[in-house]
């Protein structure tokens, strides 16, 4: 079973997120279109905070970054 079929991402979405993903130091691709696992994603499987802190940032922060110039012009003088 190839991986996109595993997770149920379309394969050209999933090539996407991994080639971006590579090009940030996480993953390889030992061979055409055959991903693996080096040090960098490896870490996020085995280390539950440094996951956790990925989570974090991805999921939370980087999200609300980008609405920060939409809320600023929304809400001006906020302080919430």
């Amino acid at each position: 079973m190839d991986l996109s079929t595993k997770i149920g991402l379309e394969l050209t979405a999933l090539r996407r997120l991994l080639r971006h993903a590579m090009t940030n130091g996480i993953f390889s691709e030992p061979t055409k279109d055959h991903i693996a696992h080096n040090s960098m994603s490896r870490i996020l499987v085995e280390d539950q905070k440094t996951a956790a802190w990925v989570d974090l940032q991805t999921e939370t922060i980087l999200l609300a970054g980008a609405h920060q110039c939409e809320a600023l012009d929304r809400w001006p003088g906020s302080e919430s």
